[in-house]
């Protein structure tokens, strides 16, 4: 379980830096991987608000739909 959490916490730091690059660039492309890819792994590790979060990310890079205020995700 210890190399699971280890692999989790060693990429989610680089997928948030991509998530955080994409929506300061309004990217939706690569805001939309990046939310995936850190859905799945929240989900998997129980973090299921966060999860949560990043499948709202996703689903407003697929519309192409990113607000200009990070207020309105939350």
């Amino acid at each position: 379980f210890q190399e699971v959490i280890t692999t989790f916490l060693a990429n989610t730091g680089p997928q948030l830096e991509t998530l955080r690059q994409g929506w300061a660039d309004r990217d939706a492309r690569v805001v939309e991987r990046a939310a995936h890819k850190l859905k799945g792994g929240c989900a998997a590790m129980g973090a299921n608000r966060l999860s949560r979060l990043c499948a709202r990310l996703e689903e407003l890079a697929r519309t192409a739909e990113l607000p200009e205020s990070d207020a309105a995700v939350l």
